[in-house]
C-alpha cells in the first residue's frame, strides 16, 4: 500500500495548467475538454470528452491512497463503514451479497470502474460484500483524502464530485436498459396484467338459435360428463393404485375436446363471435384444469412467467400433483404434453452437449469455464458434474433473476467441489 501523494506533485500539476482555461461542468452530458480551452460540444467528439475525463482522473489520484490486493482478499465487508470511494486502477473485484446461507454475486467491476458511490455520498453502511477476484489495484477516497482537495484545489472537488456523480448516473442507466426488455417481456406472460374474459361482453344476436352454438355446448357437456365419470369411478382408490387404463383415458377426453377446438378456431370467421364462444368454453373448464397443479401454476404465474425454477422442478420430477384423483389424472396428461417432454429431453441434451465439448478438455487436466445463463435450478449443469468425475477443473457461473432460484441451486443441488459462483 502507497501512501498518500506529495504536495509537490500538486503543485507541478498547478504550475502547468496557470493562465489557461480549467476545467468546468457544463451539462449533465460530460466534462468541458482542459488546457486546450474547447468546450465538449462544440464540436468535439467522444474522444475529446474520455480524454477531459482521464486528465481529471490524474488530478484526483494525486488527493487518493492507492491498496493493492491479492486474489480472493475483501476489500469490503456488509456493515463496513462507507465514507470511501473506489475506482479500480487494475484488475477485478466482485460484488456480492448473502440471502439464505447463499451468496450471490450481483455485479464484476473491471478496470475504469468506480464502485462504493452510494455510500460515499449518503454515508450508510455497506450492503453488499466486495471482493477482488484478481491481482487488483485501487485508488481510494476517504474523508481527508477529499478534504484535503476541498483545501488545496475546490475547482477540482467540483469536477471530482461531477465525475463521480456520471458514473452513478451511467450505471444507472445501463440497469434500466437491461432490464426494461425483460420486465416488459415478463409483464406480456403475466396472467394478472392481461385480460381473460374478465369483461362483459353481449351476447351475438341470435346465437342461441344457430347450429353452431347447439354443436359448442354439446360437445363442452360431453367433456364435461367425460371427467365427471372419470371422477367417479377413482374417486375411493388411494392416488398410487389408480390402473394405468384411466390415465390414458382422461388423456383420450382432453385430447379430443383439444381437436374440437382447433377445429373451432380454424371454422369460426367472425372474430366477435369466436372470441364470446371461446370465452364461453373458457368458463366452463377452468375448473377441472384448475385442479391440477401443473396447470394452476401456469395460469397465475406466481413469479411473473410460466416457466420459473419451480415449474421446470415439477417437470423434471415428473410426478402428478392436483386435487382429488381427477387433479391427478389432469395433472399428469399435463406432464406428458409436448412442452413438458421437450423441457426433460433439454436437460439430458445440455448435459450430453457439456460432456462432449467439456470431457476431453477435464480429461487432459485443463480448466473449464462454464456460464449458465438464466439458470433456474441448474440440473443440466449438476447432470454434467455428477458424470464428469472432475469438478475440481469446473469453473461455473450461474445467473439468473431470481434469487429464490439460485438460493435453492445452493441448497438443493449443488453438492459438488469446484468453484460454482453464482450471480442475480
Amino acid at each position: 500500500m502507497t501512501d498518500y501523494q506529495g504536495q509537490a506533485r500538486r503543485q507541478e500539476m498547478k504550475k502547468q495548467h496557470r493562465g489557461k482555461a480549467q476545467f468546468r461542468i457544463v451539462s449533465p452530458s460530460g466534462l468541458e475538454e482542459g488546457p486546450t480551452g474547447v468546450a465538449n460540444g462544440a464540436g468535439t467528439g467522444v474522444g475529446q470528452a474520455e480524454s477531459a475525463r482521464e486528465k481529471v482522473l490524474e488530478e484526483m489520484k494525486l488527493y487518493s491512497t492507492v491498496r493493492k490486493y491479492r486474489p480472493g482478499e475483501k476489500i469490503l465487508v456488509s456493515g463496513d463503514d462507507a465514507s470511501a470511494l473506489y475506482y479500480v486502477e487494475k484488475g477485478c473485484v466482485e460484488v456480492s451479497y448473502t440471502h439464505r446461507d447463499t451468496r450471490i454475486v450481483v455485479a464484476l467491476i473491471g478496470r475504469g470502474e468506480f464502485f462504493g458511490e452510494i455510500g460515499f455520498f449518503d454515508g450508510g453502511a455497506r450492503v453488499r460484500d466486495i471482493v477482488a477476484t484478481a491481482e487488483t489495484v485501487v485508488s481510494v477516497w476517504d474523508k481527508d483524502n477529499v478534504e484535503g482537495m476541498v483545501q488545496a484545489d475546490p475547482a477540482l472537488h467540483a469536477r471530482f464530485l461531477f465525475l463521480v456523480a456520471a458514473s452513478v448516473s451511467q450505471r444507472f442507466k445501463r440497469i434500466l436498459d437491461d432490464r426494461e426488455p425483460l420486465q416488459a417481456y415478463a409483464a406480456s406472460l403475466t396472467a394478472g396484467r392481461r385480460k381473460y374474459y374478465t369483461e362483459i361482453t353481449p351476447v351475438p344476436e341470435n346465437l342461441y338459435e344457430t347450429s353452431l352454438w347447439k354443436e359448442v355446448y354439446q360437445e363442452v357437456e360431453n367433456f364435461k360428463a367425460g371427467l365427471y365419470d372419470l371422477a367417479n369411478s377413482v374417486q375411493m382408490m388411494h392416488a398410487d393404485d389408480m390402473p394405468e387404463e384411466f390415465f390414458g383415458r382422461c388423456g383420450t377426453i382432453i385430447d379430443g375436446f383439444n381437436d374440437k377446438l382447433e377445429q373451432l378456431d380454424k371454422s369460426v370467421e367472425d372474430a366477435r363471435l369466436k372470441e364470446y364462444l371461446m370465452g364461453y368454453i373458457f368458463k366452463e373448464i377452468f375448473p377441472y384444469f384448475m385442479r391440477s397443479r401443473f396447470a394452476q401454476r401456469t395460469y397465475f404465474k406466481p413469479k411473473g412467467y410460466a416457466g420459473d425454477f419451480l415449474m421446470m422442478e415439477a417437470i423434471y420430477r415428473n410426478v402428478p400433483e392436483g386435487d382429488g384423483n381427477l387433479g391427478i389424472l389432469v395433472d399428469a396428461h399435463c406432464l406428458q404434453c409436448p412442452p413438458a417432454r421437450a423441457v426433460r429431453g433439454r436437460r439430458r441434451m445440455l448435459a450430453s452437449l457439456l460432456g462432449r465439448y467439456a470431457g476431453p478438455l477435464l480429461a487432459e487436466g485443463r480448466r473449464v469455464r462454464i456460464m449458465n445463463l438464466a439458470c433456474g435450478s441448474n440440473r443440466e449443469l449438476f447432470d454434467f458434474l455428477a458424470a464428469c468425475g472432475s469438478t475440481s477443473f469446473v469453473e461455473a457461473t450461474c445467473i439468473d433473476a431470481d434469487r429464490d432460484a439460485l438460493e435453492f441451486t445452493n441448497r438443493e443441488v449443488n453438492n459438488f467441489f469446484g468453484s460454482i459462483r453464482i450471480s442475480q
